[in-house]
């Protein structure tokens, strides 16, 4: 009884240690099979990323030709115009807004001219804040322009 009582567990010690092996190697398969599909989609976006890059480059190349850059650099300059002209606005609104602050509350034909012109001046700085960030836009096209014909 005692033989088989020790033949029972040298052959549980063998089994547990062949099911660790399985495991490992099944395991190991896993990792050898991951690392495959890590480097394939690696060099799938590599590949994806030269043709967006190839792309781009050829969108710049069509759109800042010898043709087009003077009508860029003139819509550059109706934008800056147009950008000075509505903050001058601004502040014109801004000064006319000046003498209502003081004013008591009980005046409601004040306060609706003062509403008035506070909507306009929050609308001024709106659109002044679109046409910087659309200058800004245009200015960086315009550098990268630059920077990829020379």
């Amino acid at each position: 009884q005692n033989l088989i009582y020790q033949l029972h567990q040298t052959l549980h010690s063998v089994a547990e240690v062949y099911v660790k092996l399985i495991e490992e190697h099944k395991l190991s398969k896993q990792f050898q099979r991951n690392r495959v599909i890590s480097e394939v989609l690696t060099k799938q976006h590599q590949a994806t990323y030269a043709k967006l890059d190839q792309i781009h480059h050829q969108i710049l190349e069509k759109t800042y030709t010898k043709e087009t850059i003077p009508a860029l650099k003139k819509a550059h300059q109706l934008l800056t115009s147009a950008g000075e002209m509505i903050e001058a606005r601004c502040l014109q609104a801004q000064a006319e807004v000046m003498p209502y602050k003081g004013v008591d509350a009980d005046f409601d034909e004040l306060a609706k001219e003062y509403a008035m012109i506070e909507k306009e001046i929050k609308q001024c700085e709106q659109v002044l804040r679109e046409l910087n960030q659309d200058l800004e836009e245009t200015k960086a096209h315009h550098e990268q322009d630059q920077a990829h014909h020379l």
